[in-house]
């Protein structure tokens, strides 16, 4: 099972913890859970139980608006339908719109509830998967301000708990993200700036032993490169890919996660540069 399928079981489990015994008009959203947990392993199964519960969810909300529960379900089923479609280049403007949908939904609960972590945290998620979405699609600058604006909720987050190792690693992923989509704009420099603020939260993360933070630095140096490469620094980008290119290979020999086959390939130019 890949990253994306973890994921959404992970995210299955939230909407079952945002809606324990909640009823409207029939329909309980218990049953959620159920209906997405059958597609587990199943992609196809994914989007079809994920669209039901889109159904079923946008039911209960209209029936009751101001239910933050429905609310937090729906915008974690939003989500959801955009991950089960794939990463085909056709499919990405339907799955931008969903993460949008998404992101809506998240920023309303943020706003309706400021001090919650739980709404302010995955308000940020939803400005990264937005934001990720956009750099697919070639819209650097509004992924840059999607990512931006993650990881300003989230430095705001970490200041009012430094030790959180969770928020820590959700300030890397954000600056990591604003890093790759500066690359992109090609602004190597200020790249660099984000790429180093997203190592140094990964070395903050009191357990290095998780499997996602060798990934994540793997990825950030990978990114790191680009940025060397930009500013025609080539031995620090030869550097940066040496770090980078083995951990993303072995990932990938491992089922885990892909994105190594750029990198590589970027490696071994620069090896034949002098």
């Amino acid at each position: 099972m890949g990253i994306g399928a973890s994921v959404f079981l992970l995210a299955v489990g939230a909407i079952l913890a945002f809606a324990v015994d909640y009823n409207v008009n029939g329909v309980d959203i218990n049953v959620i859970g159920w209906i997405l947990m059958a597609a587990k392993g199943d992609e196809k199964g994914l989007g079809e139980n994920s669209r039901k519960a889109v159904a079923i969810l946008d039911r209960v909300v209209a029936a009751e608006p101001r239910n933050l529960a429905a609310r937090a379900a729906l915008g974690r089923s939003y989500e959801m339908l955009a991950g089960s479609l794939g990463d085909a280049r056709e499919k990405w403007p339907e799955i931008t719109n969903w993460y949008r949908r998404s992101l809506d939904m998240k920023v309303e609960l943020m706003r309706a509830q400021p001090q919650n972590p739980v709404y302010k945290k995955s308000a940020a998620a939803g400005y990264n998967d937005l934001g990720h979405a956009y750099q697919v699609m070639g819209q650097y600058r509004s992924a840059l301000e999607c990512h931006r604006e993650a990881l300003r909720i989230l430095e705001e987050m970490a200041a009012a708990d430094p030790g959180n190792r969770d928020i820590s690693r959700a300030v890397a992923i954000a600056a990591n993200g604003v890093g790759s989509t500066l690359v992109e704009l090609k602004d190597g420099s200020g790249a660099m700036r984000y790429l180093n603020h997203s190592l140094a939260s990964l070395a903050a993360i009191p357990d290095q032993s998780s499997i996602i933070v060798p990934y994540l630095r793997a990825t950030v140096e990978y990114h790191l490169g680009r940025a060397y490469v930009l500013l025609g620094r080539t031995p620090e980008a030869r550097h940066s890919l040496e770090h980078s290119v083995p951990v993303l290979a072995d990932f990938k020999k491992r089922g885990i996660a892909q994105g190594e086959e750029a990198a590589l390939a970027m490696h071994g130019e620069l090896k034949n540069e002098k």
